[in-house]
């Protein structure tokens, strides 16, 4: 080291005695001041360098006060031998940071809510349904043990709805002529006793309205026509759900029109099972039986109405009528008029109540209303017959005491 110190001096010593002569004293003063400084410098720098490739690796690593590690085992031949290590991290030197996933952690979040959300909502529904469906059921037993039955007629305007509901009251039921009839605008609720049961028959206005100027009157959308039904249903049976039957009107007059399908179809949207679904065709009295079963044949076949999907097939598609005072003119004409008339209501009674009797109640009940039909047809022809002064049409071939049937 020292003969290195001396070198230096020596170099410095030279090279003043070659450049100072030819300089000022103030410059010679200046550069003896800044070799000495310079040659000082330089020393130190050496012997730092000198102790600090002496010195050991460990030492050169300082140790913090809260750390602790063990120093890292090398053989000769690794080459990081020379370089500094950094410290091991242990659990107790460094706590571990939670890791920030929070995107994906709250979408998991939110899908696992949402499912539990819909799973709640879906129990909720499925309860309620089963609820419901016992309170159908309890309802449903209620008014079997207490023989009442609750009834919907719908249809469109003039399908003969509010003749049959008249019919099934009053088998002698006169009809008036169709400029005379007055077509329903609010539902009406009427209530009878047939036989031991109590029918409770919900007449409704009918779809696609269809309102005489002269009457003054503005023809209702069916939108709100529905609306006033559904009110109606809601408020006398509790709602559809509580419904035995629904008896779906066109008549033979005027066959079934686009009106007739719209409104069918409406309705039965509206009703589901245990209601039963009856078809009816109105005003059937004129005509023979080969007609009527044309006409269930086309009516059967016809796509829209779709009779064995909609209403079960033909065991529930059914014929009505009722006497109209033409009916009146000739007494055979109204004595076979009311004969027909009769056996239909009997077919439309067993479609509405025969489910709930037993056969004997069958029986019983049929004999009943025979021999009411018997005894009140000659009182009727009597007073409603129109007579001619020289022909009496009054005829005594009425049904024999011993007839089982109405034909």
């Amino acid at each position: 080291m020292l003969h290195i110190s001396n070198q230096i001096q020596t170099n410095i010593l030279n090279l003043r005695n070659q450049i100072i002569p030819s300089l000022t004293p103030q410059v010679k003063k200046i550069l003896i001041i800044a070799g000495t400084a310079f040659s000082f410098l330089a020393a130190l720098y050496l012997i730092r360098k000198h102790f600090s490739a002496s010195k050991p690796q460990e030492e050169l690593i300082k140790e913090s006060p809260n750390q602790r590690h063990t120093p890292t085992q090398h053989t000769p031949e690794d080459p990081d031998l020379q370089k500094p290590q950094p410290p091991p991290v242990t659990p107790t030197d460094s706590p571990t940071m939670p890791i920030q996933d929070n995107g994906d952690t709250d979408l998991a979040q939110n899908e696992a809510d949402t499912k539990r959300a819909q799973e709640e909502a879906d129990a909720k529904k499925a309860q309620e349904e089963a609820d419901t469906k016992k309170a159908q059921e309890r309802a449903a037993e209620d008014r079997k043990a207490q023989k009442i039955v609750n009834i919907l007629l719908v249809g469109r305007t003039g399908s003969g709805k509010s003749t049959l509901m008249k019919v099934l009251q009053d088998t002698f039921n006169v009809t008036p002529s169709s400029s005379n009839s007055r077509s329903t605008r609010e539902p009406e609720l009427s209530e009878f006793k047939l036989g031991e049961y109590q029918l409770r028959i919900l007449d409704t206005p009918g779809l696609c309205e269809h309102v005489p100027t002269s009457s003054g009157q503005i023809a209702r959308s069916n939108d709100e026509i529905a609306a006033l039904i559904d009110d109606h249903v809601h408020m006398i049976f509790g709602g559809y759900e509580y419904l035995d039957s629904a008896v779906f009107a066109c008549s033979v007059p005027s066959g079934v029109l686009i009106d007739d399908v719209y409104s069918i179809k409406e309705m039965l949207s509206r009703i589901s099972p245990p209601t039963k679904k009856l078809f009816m065709v109105t005003y059937a009295e004129s005509l023979p039986k080969k007609e009527l079963q044309k006409i269930r044949e086309q009516l059967v076949s016809h796509k829209d109405l779709a009779i064995q999907k909609n209403f079960g097939g033909t065991d529930n598609f059914l014929f009505s009528g009722s006497l109209t005072p033409d009916d009146l003119l000739f007494e055979d004409n109204a004595k076979g008029k009311l004969t027909t008339i009769a056996n239909m209501k009997e077919a439309v009674i067993e479609a509405l109540i025969g489910d709930r009797m037993t056969e004997q109640e069958k029986a019983d009940g049929k004999k009943a209303r025979i021999a009411d039909f018997k005894s009140n047809t000659h009182c009727f022809l009597d007073d409603n017959i129109i007579r001619d002064d020289m022909f009496d049409m009054l005829s005594d071939d009425m049904l024999s005491d011993d007839d089982e049937s109405i034909d």
